[in-house]
């Protein structure tokens, strides 16, 4: 099942991506198909709800014709899938990238954090202060979507606590302020990590970074 937040009449909604093209407005096919609202308006409400939430979900797109709950793709516009409550990175984890800047792989991983008014949708404007910098990188990205509170975990139970995977740019201005951070670059202003089209549970994943220009595995 592939997620997303989509945005109508100003405010965001549930949707779900069928046929690679078609996005599914969900809160109506729930009604469609129950005759009641859906509890969950956003998708923070849909993680916390748990595996439950999402066989309803699952009953939704497979119990109705949901040709009139869909519009394509090219005519919805999208938000981030989701508004996390924070955004926990991992600096140096690409080892090309760690030799390209004549780095040595660190023994540890080194964790940073993005505030979560950094993150906006697909096709969202990227903006800056050009005092901070003339030099912005992209990334393509990894983004996992933890479902539950998670401390502590084991390696071996880790799986059991991902929601999903979606696909992410991270936007750097590198050297930019002077003050530099322990992996040498700052990347935590508004809208500098851009969330693609959505949430899903996944085997591989081939990233596309527009501005790269191409696909990134």
């Amino acid at each position: 099942m592939r997620l997303l937040t989509f945005i109508h009449e100003d405010a965001p909604r549930l949707g779900a991506l069928i046929d690679g093209d078609r996005v599914v407005d969900l809160a109506a096919a729930h009604s469609a198909r129950t005759g009641q609202s859906l509890a969950w308006g956003a998708m923070r409400d849909l993680i916390a709800a748990g595996p439950e939430a999402l066989g309803e979900l699952a009953a939704d797109l497979s119990g109705i014709d949901l040709v009139a709950f869909s519009r394509p793709l090219a005519e919805v516009k999208l938000a981030a899938p989701v508004q996390p409550s924070k955004i926990c990175a991992i600096g140096l984890n690409y080892l090309d990238h760690v030799l390209e800047g004549g780095r040595k792989p660190p023994e540890r991983p080194l964790l940073f954090a993005k505030l979560p008014t950094s993150l906006v949708g697909p096709g969202d404007e990227i903006t800056w202060e050009p005092a901070l910098t003339d030099k912005v990188d992209y990334e393509a990205e990894l983004a996992v979507v933890i479902g539950r509170t998670a401390r502590h975990v084991k390696a071996a139970d880790a799986y059991a606590y991902v929601f999903g995977y979606t696909c992410a740019d991270d936007v750097s201005a590198r050297l930019g302020s002077g003050k530099v951070t322990m992996i040498e670059y700052q990347s935590d202003w508004n809208s500098s990590a851009i969330c693609r089209t959505s949430i899903t549970s996944v085997t591989a994943i081939a990233m596309y970074c527009p501005g790269a220009g191409s696909y990134r595995r």
